[in-house]
C-alpha cells in the first residue's frame, strides 16, 4: 500500500530525514517510533503531502505521489489524523465528521456518521456540540472518526496518545488494535514505543532522521531500549 524509498526531507539547509525507506503492506499496522526530533512527524508530513521531499520516492498503491499536494493525496485514499488532533473547534461534532467525508461522492455518508457514533458513543452524546468543548480524549476520538469518514485505503496516525490521560491512552491503543483487526492499513507514529512495538506488525525506529532498526515484536524491546533510548523507562509511555 505504501512504499517510501530513500526519502530525504529538508527544512531549508537542515536535513531532517536522511534517506529513509519503509513499507506498509495492505492490511498491516506499521509503527514509526523514536525520540523527539527523530523525524517521525516530518516523515508522515511528507507522505501526506504537507511537506515536499528533497529527494527519494513515495508510492501509494504502486503509484508515485511524492510532491503532490495534500488534497491530491487525500483523493488517493490517504487520511491523516494529525498531531494535536486539529479538529474544527467552532464546528459541531457532526459537522467535523461531514468534513471528513468531503471527498466522497456516494450516498452513504449519513450511514457512516451513524456508524462512527456507534463506535464512539461520546460523539453521539455531543453531536450538536461545538467540538472545542470536548475533552482532549474526546477530541482525539473525533479526529480518528473524522479520518475514517473518508473510508481511507491508508490511515496515518500522528501521535494519537500525545497529551492524554492514561485511561485515554489505553482507549486509543485499544481502538488502533480494533482497526487493525478490521484490516485497516495504518502507519502509526508514536512516542509510546513499548506499546507500539507490542501492537504493530513491524516497527521502524528512527534516530537522528535515520532508521536505526526494525522491531518485529516485544522480543526486540531490549535491543531498542539498549541501543537507542537508554533504558526501559524511555520506551514506555514517554518515548
Amino acid at each position: 500500500m505504501l512504499r517510501v524509498d530513500s526519502l530525504e526531507v529538508r527544512y531549508g539547509r537542515l536535513v531532517a530525514v536522511h534517506g529513509i525507506s519503509l513499507e506498509v503492506g495492505d492490511g498491516e499496522c506499521v509503527g514509526l517510533i523514536g525520540p523527539n526530533g527523530a523525524g517521525k512527524t516530518t516523515t508522515l508530513s511528507a507522505i501526506a503531502g504537507v511537506l515536499s521531499p528533497a529527494s527519494g520516492t513515495i508510492e501509494i498503491g504502486g503509484e508515485s505521489v511524492g510532491g503532490e499536494p495534500p488534497e491530491a493525496i487525500v483523493r488517493r485514499g490517504v487520511s491523516l489524523v494529525p498531531e494535536g488532533r486539529r479538529i474544527f473547534t467552532t464546528l459541531t461534532v457532526e459537522e467535523n465528521l461531514r468534513i471528513g467525508s468531503s471527498t466522497r461522492k456516494d450516498g452513504e455518508v449519513d450511514a457512516d456518521i451513524d456508524r462512527m457514533m456507534e463506535r464512539f458513543p461520546v460523539l453521539r452524546r455531543y453531536a450538536a456540540t461545538h467540538a472545542g468543548k470536548l475533552s482532549g480524549g474526546e477530541q482525539q476520538q473525533l479526529a480518528i472518526a473524522r479520518a475514517l469518514m473518508s473510508r481511507p485505503r491508508l490511515l496515518l496516525l500522528d501521535e494519537p496518545s500525545l497529551g492524554l490521560a492514561p485511561l485515554m491512552v489505553d482507549l486509543v491503543f485499544e481502538l488502533v488494535a480494533q482497526l487493525r483487526e478490521e484490516g485497516i492499513t495504518m502507519l502509526l507514529v508514536e512516542q509510546n514505543g513499548r506499546r507500539t512495538v507490542d501492537l504493530a506488525d513491524r516497527t521502524y525506529v528512527l534516530a537522528g532522521g535515520r532508521i536505526a532498526m526494525v522491531a518485529t515484536g516485544v522480543k526486540d524491546l531490549e535491543e531498542v531500549e539498549r541501543a537507542y533510548f537508554g533504558g526501559d523507562a524511555a520506551v514506555g509511555t514517554e518515548a
